[in-house]
């Protein structure tokens, strides 16, 4: 559940919103931008989908031959380990919509050479433009397209930087000031693209207004991290803590007993949090 909400802070992402992705180049895209632009290692990338999803994609490749392990497109309408470039897939009903802020207008930078964690924009219909945390854009188009860096060689990747907005926020007649992640970064050991975007660039947000987006998640291993905190042992009653070896979990077990009421209550507590490392080596697959 809780990786499930991670998905605000992933700036990479394929797919149309409102749409559930049947094609193969929804994810080989989105592969590609890991590999591409933050050279993330192949050795645990995993893909977590919601059923229409997984059904969606497995029921493409059906007449493929050996697409992996075909049985498992079959049997539980979902592609095999190793397939379309993801080491591993899974199917979770805890898989999170993203609802898109509501906006018109014709969105444009407002001024060149900008770089940082904000953008300034215009062009947004006043008072009626808000751009909610999480939603995904990109800036211009052609030659005025912003396109992302790799992180190794510093290079153009070919491949545009996509930005997501990391608080919710509103035009102020018809001006609007964007937190961003990635930070707009031109040279340096943290540079994400090749160059700042141009004055009337346009803002080109992946999903329409007010749109609805189910979000698939592709990551590595080491995007995210899972901590869990032991619990304080209780000083009356019956209890043991346990920590599982694999996942970190922590479990404290308590039990009771009320003399007069002749009840002995028991309970299982745990405490846990979810926190995005590294967010470049993550990427959303939008439905």
């Amino acid at each position: 559940d809780g990786l499930g909400r991670l998905y605000q802070d992933i700036y990479f992402a394929q797919g149309t919103p409102g749409t559930t992705p049947t094609a193969n180049t929804t994810y080989y895209g989105a592969a590609d931008e890991l590999t591409q632009i933050a050279a993330v290692p192949k050795d645990s990338r995993n893909m977590v989908v919601n059923a229409p999803m997984g059904t969606a994609i497995a029921n493409a490749n059906l007449s493929l031959f050996n697409m992996g392990n075909s049985k498992d497109a079959f049997d539980e309408g979902l592609l095999s380990n190793g397939a379309l470039k993801w080491k591993t897939w899974r199917e979770d009903a805890n898989v999170y919509p993203h609802t898109y802020g509501t906006y018109s207008g014709t969105p444009l930078v407002n001024s060149a050479s900008q770089t940082g964690a904000s953008l300034v924009t215009d062009g947004w219909t006043s008072g009626g433009a808000t751009l909610n945390r999480g939603d995904v854009f990109t800036i211009g188009s052609g030659s005025t397209a912003v396109k992302a860096v790799n992180v190794q060689s510093y290079q153009d990747s070919g491949l545009p930087q996509k930005f997501v907005v990391t608080a919710t926020t509103s035009d102020t007649t018809g001006a609007m000031t964007i937190p961003i992640s990635p930070a707009i970064t031109t040279s340096g050991a943290y540079q994400t693209v090749v160059a700042s975007p141009a004055d009337n660039a346009t803002i080109n947000v992946t999903g329409s207004s007010a749109s609805v987006s189910m979000q698939g998640l592709g990551f590595h291993k080491q995007a995210f991290v899972m901590a869990s905190a032991d619990l304080v042992m209780p000083n009356q009653g019956k209890a043991e803590r346990v920590r599982a070896p694999k996942s970190g979990l922590s479990l404290r077990y308590w039990e009771a007993s009320d003399i007069m009421t002749d009840q002995h209550p028991s309970r299982l507590d745990v405490i846990y949090g979810f926190r995005t490392l590294r967010a470049d080596w993550a990427v959303r697959i939008q439905a």
